[in-house]
């Protein structure tokens, strides 16, 4: 099942995630190998090819230590969590 998202979402997207592999000098194929996926998947992210399941979000959110946040790749499945309000 692919998911959708807005062009303007997929484009943060993928600037998020380019940036994070330049920003830390990181192959699309070293990534692949953080993340437990080819480096096909990666390539196929980052162009926009195809969306990033809820599940990979959270292996992105903990490998790149939230900087590429599961919010970010998913919204609908991870919204922002509001501070707790007292």
């Amino acid at each position: 099942m692919l998911l959708t998202m807005s062009s303007s979402e997929a484009i943060n997207v993928l600037m998020n995630l380019a940036k994070y592999l330049e920003k830390h000098n990181l192959t699309q194929n070293e990534f692949a190998l953080r993340v437990g996926v080819s480096p096909a998947m990666v390539s196929q992210w980052v162009t926009g090819y195809r969306p990033v399941a809820p599940k990979r979000a959270l292996l992105i959110d903990s490998a790149t230590d939230g900087e590429v946040s599961k919010h970010d790749l998913c919204p609908d499945v991870y919204p922002r969590e509001l501070p707790a309000s007292n």
